[in-house]
């Protein structure tokens, strides 16, 4: 009941040099977000009910993200900001 597009501003949305590890779970998908230290990175998805929450996980805590998502067209996009490592792991429950 979720996809995840990636980040539509690159060529490659969900190329393995932004979005890679992809788990799915029953209540949650998980996907490792890389870049460069500091960058802003827009995801894209689709999920066929309004997520139940977002969150980053990466060495430096974990914390809750903004998610918005459009009843109409199904679809969900979030800012986040990546660390000073360059990667973090995103988390979107469904449920």
């Amino acid at each position: 009941e979720i996809a995840i597009v990636g980040d539509v501003a690159l060529y490659a949305t969900a190329g393995d040099k932004r979005v890679a590890g992809v788990r799915a779970g029953a209540d949650e998908v998980a996907i490792d977000v890389l870049g460069s230290a500091e960058e802003r990175v827009r995801i894209t998805g689709w999920a066929s009910r309004k997520p139940a929450r977002a969150e980053r996980r990466d060495p430096q805590g974990s914390a809750p993200l903004t998610i918005e998502w459009d009843a109409a067209s199904g679809r969900f996009d979030l800012d986040l900001a990546l660390p000073a490592c360059g990667w973090t792991q995103l988390r979107i429950a469904c449920r």
